[in-house]
């Protein structure tokens, strides 16, 4: 079932800038003592505030690691809460927007299945799946619009969808009709403030 493929692989990040999204891509036991090393995928600038570089007095650079609180979720009927975990990113790229986060995890989650970028084609479904607005996960319906498209003054290379990604959404999966992970919502222009419940998407990229 696709609820049951999709949102147990979504998180909600809570940090010092806000609330963003996530994707867990590996859960795996760490030994014998029943602690998995489970890691999420997400968007650099929904943690950058807890994970940078400060340029210090002698010249030299210095990392701050902050933790961040990540929901996780289950689902059968109705999507509900499942636990709430300190999470730590360990790299990050912020040319591109993408950062990972490792927790410790009593038990396993499911990993997200990678879709085959060269067989998707504009016009073909997809849905956004994250924590819009702080709110748990949700879907929003919509196509793909473009691929591989560029944005001026970033490095990156982007997917269009139409599926609408507002303010929380990012970091959160991009999906196929199927439950395989296409890429991370990124960035958005709107009709009307992204911030607002009434904001709709206008060009939604997926980085």
């Amino acid at each position: 079932v696709l609820r049951e493929r999709i949102y147990p692989c979504t998180t909600k990040i809570i940090s010092d800038r806000g609330t963003g999204s996530g994707v867990i891509c590996y859960s795996r036991p760490t030994g014998p003592n029943g602690v998995y090393e489970t890691y999420v995928l997400t968007d650099y600038h929904v943690v950058e505030e807890i994970a940078k570089k400060e340029k210090q007095a002698d010249g030299s650079t210095k990392v701050v690691i902050k933790p961040a609180t990540v929901i996780t979720y289950t689902c059968d009927r109705t999507v509900r809460f499942k636990s709430s975990h300190k999470g730590y990113v360990v790299c990050w790229d912020a040319d591109i927007d993408v950062a990972f986060m490792k927790l410790q995890t009593e038990d396993p989650y499911p990993e997200a299945e990678l879709a085959d970028l060269s067989v998707l084609e504009v016009g073909d479904p997809c849905i956004s799946c994250g924590c819009a607005l702080g709110d748990d996960p949700i879907f929003r319906l919509g196509h793909i619009q473009g691929i591989d498209e560029t944005i001026e003054g970033v490095k990156s290379k982007f997917w269009q969808v139409s599926a609408d990604i507002v303010f929380g959404n990012s970091g959160g999966g991009i999906w196929t009709e199927d439950g395989k992970l296409i890429g991370l919502a990124d960035r958005v222009s709107t009709y009307g403030q992204p911030r607002e419940r009434n904001a709709l998407t206008y060009k939604g990229w997926a980085t």
